[in-house]
C-alpha cells in the first residue's frame, strides 16, 4: 500500500505541474515509477482519504504556485482529480472582452496540446490502483474571477 501511496502523490503533484506549466510538462518514460499492483477495490479518494497528508501536500504545493493573478485548488472525488486555476480580478483589470476571449482559446489550445502526456499520468494512477485504464481521470479547469469556466478539458488514459 505504501508504494501505491508513493505513485499516487508523484502522478498527482506532477499533474499540479502540468497545470501550472501546461506547455512545458511531458510524461516521459516511466522510469522510477514505482511499479505497484493494487487490489483495484479503493477508489483514489478512499486511499488518499487513508493518508490525508498525500492531498494536503498536493494542496501545499498549489497554494505555492498562487499569486496576486491565479488560485489554485486541488480536489478528488471518486477517481477523478480535479485542478481548478481561477485568474484574479487582478489578472483582467487592463483585459478587453475578445483580449478574455482569445486566453480562453489559447488555454483550450495548451490543454489540447498535453492531451497525451496527462492522459498518460492517468493511465499511471490506473496502473498504480490496480484498475482498468480509463478508471481515474484528471480534469483541468480555468475560470474567471467570478467562477465563469474559461476552457477545461478531461484526460484519461486510453482502455
Amino acid at each position: 500500500m505504501r508504494s501505491i501511496l508513493k505513485t499516487v502523490k508523484l502522478c498527482i503533484c506532477v499533474m499540479l505541474m502540468a497545470v501550472i506549466f501546461p506547455m512545458s510538462v511531458s510524461a516521459g518514460s516511466d522510469e522510477g515509477m514505482v511499479e505497484v499492483t493494487g487490489s483495484g477495490s479503493s477508489t483514489l479518494e478512499e486511499i488518499v482519504k487513508e493518508e490525508p497528508d498525500i492531498l494536503e501536500q498536493v494542496q501545499a504545493t498549489a497554494a505555492e504556485a498562487e499569486d496576486e493573478y491565479t488560485a489554485m485548488t486541488v480536489e478528488i472525488k471518486g477517481n477523478k482529480v480535479l485542478y481548478v486555476t481561477t485568474f484574479k480580478d487582478a489578472f483582467f483589470t487592463m483585459m478587453t472582452e475578445s483580449a478574455v476571449q482569445e486566453l480562453a482559446q489559447r488555454l483550450a489550445k495548451s490543454l489540447s496540446e498535453v492531451e497525451s502526456d496527462i492522459s498518460a499520468l492517468s493511465g499511471g494512477l490506473d496502473d498504480a490502483m490496480g484498475v482498468p485504464r480509463g478508471t481515474v481521470s484528471m480534469v483541468i479547469r480555468y475560470c474567471d474571477s467570478d467562477g465563469s469556466v474559461l476552457a477545461e478539458a478531461e484526460f484519461k488514459a486510453e482502455e
